[in-house]
């Protein structure tokens, strides 16, 4: 019965929180006074020495404006244990970093904060890239849970060197590109890098770059297979299936660890490694001479979508005080501005944010896979679609890499595979 009455209390404050509040309230409510001292709690994954040190940064430029309001900033590596434990013993952090399989898991639970009507007010969206808040928000299409500040988008990098020994120009259409493996392959090379998981962003980069992008988007959000993007699919199937045919990849595949990928790219043996524009740092730290350009399409006037996410999302929990909610939201605002991006991108990050940074002093790697992604649409992990996804595609993926299936195989089962997830997921949902 207590639990009951608590759950209730804890939803007529969201109420009051966000959709109860009259714009102006709302707006009020939002405003922080800068004479107030108190503690913001702040737990993520950002526990490496380069995030750790972003984070600070960012902090550091919160604290010129509000000297008084601490941020507690409590970096996890093992985050899904971490956030079971904090908000399970009912001490979670004020706001809290999350991926797209910890969202989901917080919101079952009711332990986030319904933020849609703050992103209006805060003007969020209109800072940030075209689709970057609603990928986030992907399972509650419409509610606003976090609000994301990076994104992974993946790159076809390539070793210079190599390209100009053998006289290869960017290639812009798969048909180029086909050319352009071959020659790599001719000359002794190993065309690509690559393992189980990254084998996915070849064939994602295929498909966004044959199917037009409402049609994936229908198969994303669980809506329809439509019969462009069945068509797409199998054509990206069996082109990568050619690719494994013909041996582009490296001996034995499927026993790369992929987190190893980036060194073995650096022996100079292999030509392209397809993988996030992320890569730049510690390319850049291996002194690579590379240079990266977006995933080749069927025609050079089609548009240009790269395999892209949100790397993860400030979500605010459910419970928050409302003392803290103009503190809390004030933090968040600080990665929505010029200042804060330019940290990110001169850190080696690509941003969610539209604001251009001409001034930031940027490493070659960096501008390279800036440049790349300039322009491009936001797309989709496909492998996100619904949970389990990833899994299936993994195992078919090992499987078409070792000549067990074809490309249709591949695509029958993957089409079965995702009538079967979505309706769990979709069962979920109601």
């Amino acid at each position: 019965m207590k639990r009951a009455i608590c759950t209730l209390m804890t939803l007529a404050m969201l109420l009051t929180l966000t959709a109860g509040f009259a714009p102006e309230s709302l707006s009020q409510s939002l405003k922080v006074d800068p004479n107030v001292k108190q503690t913001i709690t702040v737990m993520s994954w950002y526990h490496t020495a380069e995030r750790r040190e972003l984070m600070d940064k960012t902090i550091a430029l919160f604290n010129e404006k509000y000297p008084n309001i601490t941020i507690d900033h409590s970096p996890v590596e093992d985050y899904t244990l971490a956030y079971k434990l904090a908000f399970d013993s009912g001490a979670p952090p004020d706001i809290v970093y999350v991926d797209d399989t910890n969202q989901n898991m917080l919101e079952r639970y009711n332990y986030l904060m319904d933020i849609t009507e703050i992103v209006k007010e805060m003007k969020w969206a209109d800072k940030a890239k075209p689709g970057a808040i609603e990928y986030q928000n992907v399972r509650h299409p419409g509610t606003i849970y976090s609000v994301p500040f990076v994104s992974g988008p993946r790159v076809v990098w390539y070793n210079k060197k190599i390209f100009s020994e053998l006289g290869l120009t960017i290639p812009e259409t798969i048909e180029e590109f086909n050319g352009v493996l071959a020659k790599i392959k001719q000359a002794g090379y190993i065309p690509f890098e690559a393992g189980v998981r990254t084998f996915l962003w070849h064939i994602d980069g295929l498909l966004f770059g044959m199917v037009p992008f409402e049609d994936i988007t229908k198969w994303y959000y669980l809506e329809e297979t439509t019969p462009a993007f069945a068509e797409g699919r199998l054509a990206a199937l069996k082109q990568v299936e050619e690719w494994v045919s013909k041996g582009y990849f490296r001996e034995g595949v499927v026993a790369v660890d992929h987190n190893s990928l980036t060194v073995l790219f650096g022996r100079g043996e292999t030509a392209i490694y397809v993988t996030g524009a992320s890569a730049a740092k510690p390319l850049n730290v291996a002194e690579l001479d590379v240079g990266a350009f977006p995933f080749p399409k069927k025609s050079k006037d089609f548009q240009t979508t790269l395999v892209d996410a949100s790397g993860g999302g400030m979500a605010i929990r459910a419970n928050l005080p409302d003392e803290k909610l103009a503190a809390t939201v004030a933090f968040i605002d600080t990665f929505f501005t010029k200042e804060s991006t330019k940290q990110w991108v001169e850190g080696g990050f690509v941003t969610t944010m539209n604001f251009k940074t001409p001034d930031a002093q940027i490493f070659p790697q960096q501008m390279a896979a800036l440049e790349a992604t300039e322009g491009a649409q936001m797309g989709y992990f496909l492998d996100n679609a619904a949970p389990g996804m990833l899994n299936s595609m993994e195992i078919l993926n090992a499987q078409i890499l070792m000549g067990e299936i074809t490309g249709e195989e591949y695509a029958k089962k993957i089409a079965a595979e995702y009538e079967i997830l979505k309706a769990e997921e979709l069962a979920k949902r109601k």
